[in-house]
């Protein structure tokens, strides 16, 4: 019976050694990350720095489910985008940009405070919780 206790007790303090361990900290050229980071990178001679992926238009319209708010460098129009949509439904949109779509009236949902630029009439948008309100007429981004 002590020996079937002391297995247990030895298997909960490997898995709980193993699992504390996966939610680590990364730290890239520093041993002490950020605490309020999952991913720390430090350019050791400050003259480094990180490449985002870059994928040509066609590449990127190809991603099959990229997640909500991936980032790329699209090398077609040399701009950074990313995705303001979701997994099934991606809305690439250059970083700085609102998100422009073809008509507005087919987005039935949103994030409160989502902003969406409408080409069918030229107006910007932003979801209040239930619908789409018209902010103002502009022209497109």
């Amino acid at each position: 019976m002590i020996m079937n206790y002391s297995k247990k007790i030895f298997i909960i303090c490997i898995a709980f050694c193993l699992s504390s361990s996966l939610w680590a900290q990364v730290g890239i050229s520093t041993e002490t990350p950020d605490p309020a980071t999952q991913l720390h990178v430090v350019s050791p001679s400050n003259n480094t720095g990180v490449l985002i992926p870059r994928l040509t238009t066609t590449q990127m319209n190809a991603m099959t489910s990229a997640s909500h708010s991936m980032l790329i460098y699209n090398t077609d129009n040399n701009k950074f985008m990313y995705n303001a949509g979701d997994a099934v439904s991606q809305l690439w949109t250059t970083v700085g940009d609102f998100p422009a779509v073809e008509d507005i009236t087919s987005y039935t949902t949103g994030q409160i405070g989502d902003i969406r630029y409408n080409n069918a009439d030229d107006g910007v948008y932003y979801w209040n919780g239930t619908a789409w309100t018209k902010l103002a007429t502009s022209p497109g981004p």
